[in-house]
């Protein structure tokens, strides 16, 4: 008997990977219907603050998410623009900021 194929830890877990990936990216990429309906972009990014830089952090998140995947971002380091309006014109939220506020 052969035996059957073996499957490592590393291919498991970039299989599982892969999948998530494609079932987040398939359910914020935009459809017709919501792209004529005049949506700025399919994510608002709140990033950076104190310790995470946000040009660092946009830079990655642009290279990855717009240019690879073509999803349209807003990025933002103001906390004050987190509001249910904004929150109501987008699809995705990215929050890469620990929310503490040094005077």
């Amino acid at each position: 008997m052969k035996n059957p194929a073996r499957i490592s830890r590393r291919s498991a877990v970039r299989r599982i990977g892969s999948i998530g990936a494609a079932s987040a990216l398939g359910t914020i990429l935009p459809s017709r219907p919501a792209a004529a309906a005049g949506r700025k972009s399919d994510a608002f990014a709140l990033v950076g603050d104190r310790f995470h830089n946000f040009d660092y952090i946009r830079t990655a998140l642009h290279r990855t998410l717009v240019k690879e995947s073509g999803v349209s971002v807003t990025f933002t380091p103001d906390y004050t623009l987190l509001t249910r309006d904004t929150l109501k014109a987008h699809r995705l939220l990215i929050l890469l900021c620990d929310g503490l506020v040094f005077p």
